[in-house]
């Protein structure tokens, strides 16, 4: 007997549960601004699923945006294949827009965690793009031949959803100056 059908039975609700659980596991508040994580259960399964740890901020670096964005700290689906990493990232999506930060999410595509099967392509998928057009032509083509990409092919990166406007960041040596610049003031380094 899966797990909705017991708990219908033992406490009377009547109404089917959703298939997929978000729920606030903790907040650490001894960072500024707070981390939220999140994790995501799937009520027919015995499992956690995934989790994933979110962070508001007043000002992130985008070339085209200075207000407030969602920064995605962290993202881990347990079982991967199954839509758990998609669910999660609709999850910040629909945070960001309904949290104040009108739909902007910026985060680091980082290959250290899982290098033989990097994430860059999946945020991709999802919406992502960097600042290099080069860059962002390269993970087209994997997605276009199916290929997965290692740590050999990406390094760690910022990605940012919606696409910014790359008609705004400046190009080359000065771009990459600019960022560095931005993530020194953002990690307070």
């Amino acid at each position: 007997m899966n797990m909705s059908v017991n708990i219908m039975k033992n406490t009377g609700y009547t109404k089917t549960l959703p298939k997929k659980i978000f729920y606030l596991r903790s907040v650490c508040t001894s960072t500024t601004p707070a981390l939220l994580d999140y994790v995501m259960f799937k009520p027919n399964s015995k499992r956690l699923a995934a989790n994933i740890v979110l962070k508001k901020t007043d000002k992130i670096f985008r070339p085209d945006y200075d207000g407030k964005s969602l920064v995605v700290e962290y993202v881990a689906a347990y079982r991967p294949d199954k839509g758990d990493g998609t669910s999660l990232i609709n999850f910040a999506k629909n945070f960001s827009k309904k949290n104040g930060c009108n739909g902007y999410i910026v985060l680091d595509a980082d290959p250290s965690f899982t290098p033989n099967r990097v994430p860059h392509i999946f945020y991709r998928k999802q919406g992502f793009t960097t600042l290099n057009e080069k860059t962002d032509k390269k993970m087209d083509k994997f997605i276009k031949e199916n290929k997965t990409a290692t740590h050999r092919d990406f390094l760690s990166m910022l990605m940012y959803y919606p696409a910014p406007d790359k008609n705004i960041g400046r190009k080359g040596f000065l771009g990459i100056y600019d960022d560095l610049v931005n993530i020194i003031k953002y990690f307070r380094i």
